[in-house]
């Protein structure tokens, strides 16, 4: 059988035997049909192809897909719309409670939030939200604000700090903002801070002072104020006993800026050396007696009080009796001269000594006090530095 329609709608008739068909339609058909001779796989292959093409258009998840981005470009702007940009203005203001401090004080740094204008029913009544504190550009801390006591716009934080480094040292904060309040810049408050500094001259060797056994060296040290400080500082030098050297200080009181020079003596091997032997006490003391006592007898005595001193005195005349009291008060007061004896010494020893040199000054009534090292190296006579 054969069924002939228009080439638009070939595709919807269907040769069901190819054998039974009349002369001559198997051609008119193939034509409208686009199918051969040989068999039907073209009109199979055109419809398995056609119901999978319907199949996939009707999946819902096509038009979901679009139903869901047409909705989020429609609700995006109104979300964004939803939560309004801030705009209220707020003052930060920064406080200290010193402007002048000695190095290692804790200072404490309080920021206050303001809003510029009272705030309206409905808008939150202390501004909330972060606040950065600087020193200069280096960052102190990060706080976050809270409502200030005593009042019902206000926000504040603290930050108590005692590592401000010496020397003039400016404070500021920045507030971040929040929903309602846009951010915002404080004032800034310069705080000094007090202090001296001791730093080897320029002048000094890169490394080592090198001193020849039995001579002297020099290195010098600069003494600096800091923080507008510009009171009295001492320096002293101080040797390690074993070293056998001296150091010695010129000046030994400064005011910032000076400059300090060391001397620095070593002794050769086998030099005398002579020192003072310390005094005792007591035969000054006995000394100063007997020759009171002297004193004594040399006055004036009733015939009666002379009488009774001979009898006392053995019967020995009176002149021997002051005689051997003078003797005995001369050699205790002798004794109690200061004596003095020559020390051997073996030198000061080879090779490098490190001496501590401090400085210390009243810094806001408090003594404060720095140290620096000076290495020596000792050398033997004639040597040079490596």
């Amino acid at each position: 059988m054969c069924i002939i329609g228009d080439s638009v709608n070939a595709a919807r008739y269907t040769i069901r035997s190819k054998h039974s068909e009349p002369a001559g339609c198997s051609t008119r058909a193939t034509a409208r049909t686009g199918m051969n001779n040989d068999g039907y796989r073209q009109e199979d292959d055109w419809q398995r192809h056609s119901s999978a093409e319907r199949n996939r258009s009707r999946k819902p998840g096509f038009a979901l897909t679009i139903a869901f981005l047409l909705l989020a470009s429609v609700l995006a702007p109104m979300a964004k719309a939803a939560t309004p940009a801030p705009t209220l203005v707020a003052s930060v203001a920064l406080t200290t409670n010193y402007t002048n401090i000695q190095n290692g004080t804790a200072l404490v740094i309080t920021v206050t939030v303001t809003p510029a204008v009272p705030p309206a029913t409905g808008v939150e009544a202390n501004p909330t939200g972060t606040v950065l504190i600087y020193d200069g550009t280096t960052l102190l801390g990060t706080n976050t604000l809270y409502p200030a006591a005593g009042t019902s716009d206000a926000s504040l934080t603290t930050l108590t700090t005692n590592t401000l480094p010496a020397g003039q040292d400016t404070l500021s904060a920045v507030y971040l903002g929040d929903t309602f309040y846009l951010s915002a810049n404080s004032n800034t408050v310069t705080v000094a801070v007090e202090d001296f500094s001791i730093t080897p001259a320029a002048t000094n060797p890169p490394e080592n002072l090198n001193i020849n056994q039995g001579s002297a060296g020099s290195a010098s040290f600069v003494v600096g104020g800091m923080g507008g400080f510009n009171g009295l500082v001492q320096v002293v030098c101080a040797v390690p006993t074993q070293d056998n050297m001296t150091c010695t200080a010129t000046p030994q009181q400064v005011t910032p800026t000076a400059t300090v020079t060391f001397v620095v003596q070593t002794f050769a091997n086998g030099e005398i050396a002579r020192r003072d032997q310390p005094r005792p006490w007591w035969p000054r003391a006995a000394g100063g007696t007997l020759l009171a006592a002297v004193g004594l007898f040399l006055l004036p005595f009733s015939r009666r009080a002379r009488n009774q001193l001979r009898a006392a005195a053995g019967g020995y005349p009176r002149q021997i009796v002051i005689l051997l009291i003078l003797l005995v008060g001369l050699a205790g007061a002798g004794i109690g001269c200061t004596s003095s004896g020559a020390i051997a010494s073996t030198g000061t020893p080879l090779g490098v000594a490190t001496l501590k040199i401090t400085a210390s000054a009243y810094v806001d009534n408090t003594v404060v006090s720095h140290s620096v090292f000076l290495t020596v190296d000792v050398l033997a006579p004639g040597a040079t530095a490596p």
